[in-house]
Order: C-alpha cells, then structure tokens, then sequence
C-alpha cells in the first residue's frame, strides 16, 4: 500500500508513530466545531466500541441547549488561560 506521494507505510512510520507527515508540519487550521457533551447524556464515559446514533446527538444537543445548561459553563472549560498561547 501506497500513502499521500507514494510513501510506503515502512517509509512513513514505525512503533513510536509517525516519521513522515506527521499534524505536527501542519500550519495551525481554525474552523468551527460543536461540543457534544456525550458523557453528561450517558451518564458516565463510554465504552471502546460504542458507537454514537443520530438520535443520541440530537438528544444530546437538546439537553445542552435546556434553559438549565449555559453556554458560559462550556465557555469556561474550553477556553485557555489568559495569555497562553498555542505552542
């Protein structure tokens, strides 16, 4: 098997990870995102394996948008400590 410009996979990785094309040589990318608190809809962390429906997300999302739920609660746990920067 072939990867991105023909490397092979010996060519491009090993046991520790990747040695070529690797995120980190990416340039930073910003886009938008929603936060799906599927924990808080679960009740607990999931299992590896269990996958996510539609109608989880949707009722997920609608727990979070309740009048009970904040978006300054999960303003405050996604943002970074003033004056840090992504390194």
């Amino acid at each position: 098997m072939r990867f991105y410009n023909g490397h092979t996979a010996a060519e491009i990785s090993d046991a520790y990870g990747l040695k070529k094309l690797g995120v980190e040589k990416l340039k930073p990318i910003f886009t938008r995102a929603h936060l799906v608190d599927m924990v808080a809809l679960k009740g607990g962390m999931m299992d590896a394996g269990q996958e996510i429906s539609a109608a989880d997300i949707k009722a997920a999302l609608a727990k979070q948008t309740s009048p009970r739920a904040t978006s300054s609660r999960a303003t405050r746990s996604c943002s970074m400590p003033a004056g840090a920067r992504y390194g």
